[in-house]
Order: structure tokens, then sequence, then C-alpha cells
């Protein structure tokens, strides 16, 4: 008996997929196609968003099936039945500033989210972190979970504890981004690709080219030791691919 493609559709929830790097994420894996069905896309997109006003791609005009999951990770209990229905998940929502919120959002309700998985559908798991937890062997470095920001301290805090997710260590997958650079009218600005706006003008450049109004971006980072490309060859098996060029590497 022939298999359909719906049999074989994916399913991927995303947080953070409002911000600069979730923007091309979600682009790029909307654009991926299946193998076995070239013309049929591989994912179905599970989007969780506060606030869908912030998604500067619209999701009817994005070539694959996508839902948009109203909420957050503090309620994200509230979607324990869906999240047992998902082959993948790609973890880049984070919180800083308030620092009961940080807390909450990097370490307790991340622990949380991993937990509603079902270790027995779900395939990978693929986690943002931050360079800023490494020294420059790539190794945690402990000094981050004592002197650093409520944000730095709760991300070290969340790299200890991964070991109590039943993905733990080979289905997730952890990656570790430095500087982002990325925006266009369609996606927005990271943070220090809006800065360029004021500080290129004093190194000499041209005004008008340090706007970027002109000059869609691609996000760039470097990672750390146990994070290649997305669905690269750390990820193992088949892993959740977005395809060439990645998203993330050197």
């Amino acid at each position: 008996m022939s298999c359909r493609w719906e049999d074989l559709l994916r399913n991927l929830f995303l947080t953070g997929a409002s911000g600069c790097l979730g923007h091309y994420v979600l682009e790029r894996l909307a654009q991926q196609r299946d193998p076995e069905f070239p013309e049929q896309p591989a994912y179905h997109l599970y989007i969780l968003i506060r606030n869908p006003s912030r998604l500067r791609l619209p999701p009817e005009r994005l070539p694959a099936p996508i839902t948009l999951v109203a909420g957050d990770l503090l309620r994200i209990r509230e979607h324990a039945a869906l999240l047992r229905q998902m082959d993948g998940l790609i973890h880049m929502a984070a919180a800083w500033g308030d620092p009961t919120l940080t807390w909450a959002v990097n370490v307790t309700h991340t622990l949380e989210l991993l937990s509603l998985l079902d270790p027995e559908r779900c395939q990978q798991v693929i986690y943002f972190s931050t360079a800023s937890l490494l020294n420059q062997a790539l190794e945690p470095l402990a000094i981050a979970g004592q002197a650093g920001t409520d944000y730095i301290r709760s991300k070290y805090a969340m790299l200890l504890r991964r070991q109590e997710s039943s993905f733990w260590p080979d289905r997730l997958l952890t990656l570790y981004p430095t500087l982002l650079f990325g925006g266009s009218p369609h996606h927005p600005y990271s943070h220090i690709t809006a800065g360029l706006k004021e500080v290129l003008p004093l190194a000499g450049f041209d005004p008008l080219f340090a706007g970027g109004c002109q000059l869609p971006l691609h996000p760039r980072c470097r990672c750390g030791r146990d994070g290649g490309p997305l669905g690269g060859p750390s990820a193992g098996g088949r892993g959740l691919g977005v395809g060439q060029p990645p998203l993330v590497g050197g």
C-alpha cells in the first residue's frame, strides 16, 4: 500500500519565531521540500507566539502549512496535548531584563517545554544558548554562572540542567550564537544590526549605507562545539535540516 505525503509530514514546534533569527529559520523551514514528495513541503510548522502582529512573514504566503499557537512559555502546559504530537522542536525564545521573568522563561519553563514532548515521537530538539557561556576552548565558563547578568546566569543554569531532559545528549543539539547580523523589510533587524545606523557613521561610513534600508541581510553567527549548522552532521540521523547555506555556521 502506498504511503501518502500527509502521513510523512513532520510537525515542528518553534518558539522565538517573531525575532530576527526566528524569522529566517521560519522562512527557511517553510521552503524545505519533502525528499520523497519534492512538490510538497517537509513540515507542518507550529509557531508559539504572543502577538501575531510581530510576525512580518504572512503565514498564508509561506509554502508550508503553518499554525499559530497563541501563548507563551509561561503558559506552555496549556499546549501539552499538542506538544505530544510534535516530531521536533526548535527553541529560540529567551527573556532578559526582569530577573523573575528571565529565570522563569530561560530555565523553569524551558525544562517544562522539553518535558511535555513525547520522547517516543520527537526526533530532535534544537536549543539556542549563547556563546557568552563558553571560554576560548569552547568549554563552559564557570564564572558565567556567578558574575553574569540574569540572562547569562540563567542560560548557564540551563546549560547545566540539559541532562535532566530525556533528549540529552543524543537528540538535544545546543547552538551557541555570538553576534547576530540580520534584517530586512520582511525580517526584524537584530539589535546589533539596528545599532549600525548610529555606529557606522562614526567609523567614516556613509550614513545612507549605515541605515541598511536597502541591504537585506542574512543572519550569521558562530557556534560552539556541539552546535553545527542546523541539521548538520552534529545533529545526527535524519535531523531537522533547513538546507543550504546554513543559517548558523562558521
